[in-house]
């Protein structure tokens, strides 16, 4: 049976580039990687949804920790609650050396520390805190003006703009604040995002109903008097007027772990827009700067660029009551097939 999966297509031909062609690379976590710059993939979301099938991805922690984001919270609480762990590799490097140098006696295991994080209030208000990193860029930007501090909400602006104005070119996200890099845990990795939209035409519109089941007119030819009972029809059953893309940033890329797991995560939040302004989600565009795989990761790079791909599932996507209400049972996968889990390691 034929499919169509570009994803896994492009990704894995980034990965085997990297792998064959990059340089040589000392890194600040002491592992050392192997990079390229400058790399790029696009995927069409009306293709299925842009989800790894060569290994399996994590996708409960790619949607709490986009939640998360969401929230625009600086406390880890709602990932760690939900045993998501992503970030406490930083957070218990932070306390190892501030309690560990020189070491105290008290000082935890890290799943003492995690399980701390979770029973005691105190202890996660204050090494579960991870500074105004993503989220708080993302809903609570700091804007000095006269002596006073304001804060700009820069999410709602843009569906603010993408209700009003969806045409507009200024429709975009950034988490890369110069003044406030030393009041984050770690510079964010994927520092930008923007979205455009574009009209749909009348046949992109039928096509969207047969695809989404709808029971659509049983109109042949299509006259201008079965345009008029088409364009009814779109009205009401609230088809979209417009499709809506989004491109994102990485500075930072790790190929093996981080970039599936952001590719998914754009790739939710696209959905979710989309959902929330009544427009089709159409392409995902992911650009990477420093790009690389460290080399304690390359058995496991080997083992997965000998394995198939499989086709891409569709999301199931519980409309919430704005962008900012979903939660984590609102998300489903449908037919999501794939490879078994590969265990790179993270390197902090």
């Amino acid at each position: 049976m034929e499919y169509k999966n570009e994803l896994d297509k492009q990704y894995l031909e980034l990965m085997r580039s990297v792998f064959a062609t990059g340089y040589g690379s000392d890194d600040r976590t002491g592992t050392g990687t192997i990079k390229t710059f400058g790399n790029s993939i696009k995927v069409n979301l009306q293709d299925g949804f842009p989800i790894l099938t060569s290994k399996k991805v994590f996708t409960k922690a790619v949607i709490y920790e986009l939640l998360w984001f969401l929230s625009g919270e600086t406390n880890m609480k709602l990932m760690t609650d939900n045993d998501v762990n992503i970030w406490i590799g930083d957070a218990y490097k932070k306390y190892c050396e501030i309690e560990a140098n020189p070491p105290h006696d008290h000082t935890l295991s890290r799943k003492e520390f995690i399980d701390k994080l979770k029973a005691d209030d105190e202890f996660c208000n204050k090494w579960g805190d991870l500074g105004r990193v993503y989220g708080v860029q993302w809903r609570n930007w700091k804007k000095h003006r006269d002596g006073n501090v304001e804060t700009i909400d820069q999410v709602q602006n843009v569906l603010d703009k993408l209700r009003t104005n969806p045409d507009d070119r200024r429709m975009v996200v950034t988490a890369w604040n110069p003044g406030e890099l030393d009041q984050q845990l770690l510079p964010p990795c994927h520092y930008f995002w923007q979205v455009f939209t574009r009209e749909l035409s009348f046949n992109e519109r039928v096509n969207f109903a047969f695809k989404n089941n709808m029971s659509v007119p049983k109109i042949l030819n299509v006259t201008e008097d079965d345009r008029k009972e088409w364009y009814k029809f779109f009205k009401e059953n609230n088809i979209p007027e417009r499709a809506i893309s989004l491109s994102f940033n990485m500075r930072s890329v790790d190929v093996p772990l981080g970039m599936p797991f952001d590719i998914s995560s754009y790739g939710f939040l696209l959905s979710m827009i989309a959902q929330q302004v009544n427009m089709m989600p159409e392409n995902l565009v992911c650009n990477f700067g420093d790009t690389h795989i460290y080399q304690n990761q390359i058995g496991g790079v080997k083992e997965q660029l000998k394995r198939k791909s499989h086709k891409l599932p569709e999301l199931k996507l519980n409309k919430a009551k704005s962008l900012f209400d979903y939660k984590y049972e609102d998300f489903e996968l449908i037919d999501y097939i794939c490879e078994d889990k590969i265990n790179f390691p993270l390197s902090n």
